[in-house]
């Protein structure tokens, strides 16, 4: 079979797979949250979900890049659509007894497959393709992405008023069983260690990884600045559903969750054709300025269609920064250190994440949604801007927030070596 087919193939077991866990994200935290009207219960599912796949990436990493990676894959898969299946007979048949915890602990044995897993696909694509073909893939991989914001909501808001949380989310499973069967099909490529690196230990391993990841500096620019990002976008992830929820219905938010994520659809489809910029670090931190202004405006109002035209501009830049950001990495990691550098990488900048998912639901409850409602501190002057009542806190902070990631672009943009990527780096093999 032809390596950009095998690409081709493995990205619609992945693409499938990502919709199927959006679907379940999203019909477990609209479910919790309208039974317990608390942000800081549907930031705790969302925390449990992303968490556990972050902090094991480093490790996994490591494994992809010392043994087989479509083992891994399948290994991966097969715990994660676990977690899922054991959620599933919970809420089936456990109903009356199933708690919080339950349900997190579920999820964390999903996020740690997914974690396993995804180390060793993102590495596995440099083998499958030619270099000219990694800013296409990178943005194909960015469309996936965006079917998690598109599809899945769409499809959880009409199903889960008729199947229920605990049947919506055995599509989720199903689809991992489907990228399973797929890894086993096309036999994806297993590893490009030698020897010598078969025997290291796993620390050392990591270690190398991350001393090979501190000889870029720009690319230590580049992970510093994620992480900021990350952690300023974990509040919209984890609070953007309440907001809505509070002046809308599930149905509604799913809607609008898709279609506000066809501006992350117009932006992978045209990055896949752009011309490559020079500058791509210039490019990736002027797309993280536009970023932030979309994000700001999403808090200003509860005007639906305002609210929709600012997620657009927010999701519009996600795949340009992604898509250059990987054409950087896939071009100045060897490959055989692709595994452990993507997965310290990608644990490094999503670490902002946690700590977002961590705070966000309890500042939302105890803090900013307080300051908005009768006798509230904000309730007579900056209510009179942003509006007073539920979900107005949580405007408040998608504001400061936008406003952040402007200031993040700007410094990182003002700061960067005027070169291009082959001006400073060597590209490797």
């Amino acid at each position: 079979m032809n390596e950009k087919i095998k690409f081709f193939v493995l990205w619609f077991g992945e693409f499938l797979s990502v919709i199927g866990t959006g679907i379940t994200g999203f019909a477990l935290s609209v479910d919790i949250y309208q039974k317990t009207g608390m942000a800081s219960y549907y930031s705790l599912i969302t925390l449990s979900t992303v968490a556990p796949s972050i902090l094991i990436r480093p490790v996994a990493g490591a494994l992809a890049d010392k043994y087989s990676r479509r083992l891994i894959m399948i290994i991966g898969n097969m715990l994660a659509g676990f977690g899922i299946v054991l959620l599933f007979f919970l809420l089936h048949f456990e109903a009356g007894a199933i708690s919080i915890l339950h349900i997190c602990l579920c999820m964390i044995v999903s996020s740690i497959g997914t974690g396993l897993s995804v180390p060793a696909y993102t590495s596995c694509i440099t083998l499958l393709i030619p270099e000219e073909f990694y800013q296409v893939a990178s943005g194909m991989i960015q469309v996936s992405a965006s079917a998690q914001y598109i599809i899945s909501p769409l499809l959880a808001g009409i199903l889960l008023p008729i199947m229920g949380a605990e049947n919506v989310i055995l599509l989720d499973a199903a689809s991992f069983l489907i990228v399973i069967l797929i890894v086993f099909w096309i036999k994806v490529p297993l590893k490009v260690s030698d020897k010598e690196d078969e025997k290291e230990k796993l620390l050392v391993s990591i270690k190398k990884g991350m001393k090979y990841l501190r000889d870029y500096k720009e690319n230590v620019k580049l992970i510093i600045m994620g992480m900021l990002v990350n952690f300023f976008m974990g509040f919209l992830i984890v609070l953007i559903g309440p907001m809505i929820l509070s002046f809308s219905t599930q149905t509604w938010l799913g809607i609008g969750e898709s279609i506000s994520a066809l501006g992350m659809v117009a932006g992978s489809v045209l990055v896949m054709f752009v011309k490559l910029p020079k500058n791509l670090y210039s490019k990736i931190y002027s797309y993280v300025i536009l970023m932030g202004i979309g994000y700001a405006m999403v808090g200003l109002t509860q005007n639906y269609l305002f609210i929709i035209v600012a997620c657009i501009t927010f999701f519009y830049s996600i795949p340009y920064i992604n898509t250059y950001v990987d054409v950087v990495f896939r071009t100045t990691i060897e490959k055989k250190m692709q595994g452990r550098v993507y997965a310290i990488h990608g644990a490094l900048v999503q670490a902002g994440y946690i700590v977002a998912y961590s705070v966000a639901g309890l500042l939302a409850d105890y803090i900013f949604e307080p300051m908005f409602k009768e006798g509230g501190y904000f309730y007579n002057n900056l209510g009179r801007i942003f509006g007073t009542g539920e979900g107005r806190g949580i405007g408040l902070m998608f504001v400061i927030c936008g406003i952040c990631i402007v200031t993040i672009g700007l410094f990182f943009k003002t700061r960067i070596d005027r070169l291009s990527i082959g001006d400073e780096q060597e590209v490797v093999a």
